[in-house]
């Protein structure tokens, strides 16, 4: 059996959380799936201090399942693999 899952499309059952939830709890094991979508935003001041102090930015994922994408400025900068 197959099911098929619309993938990044948004319509009545999406909603907004400010934190992780469990799995199972949203998805009642109707689906494999749980999207996470989070945006970070970084102040030209922050960017301005690293570049003083000769700091590098690095995004830690502590752990992640099937895969994840990092976007810089809305384009692929990197994935679990490796850096493009």
């Amino acid at each position: 059996m197959t099911l098929k899952e619309p993938l990044g499309v948004y319509g009545d059952k999406n909603f907004t959380f400010k934190g992780i939830l469990e799995h199972l709890n949203v998805t009642k094991d109707q689906s494999d799936y749980l999207w996470y979508l989070t945006r970070i935003y970084i102040s030209d001041d922050d960017i301005s201090f690293w570049k003083q102090k000769d700091v590098s930015s690095t995004i830690d994922i502590d752990s992640m399942h099937d895969f994840v994408h990092i976007f810089v400025y809305g384009q692929i900068a990197g994935w679990p693999d490796g850096l493009l």
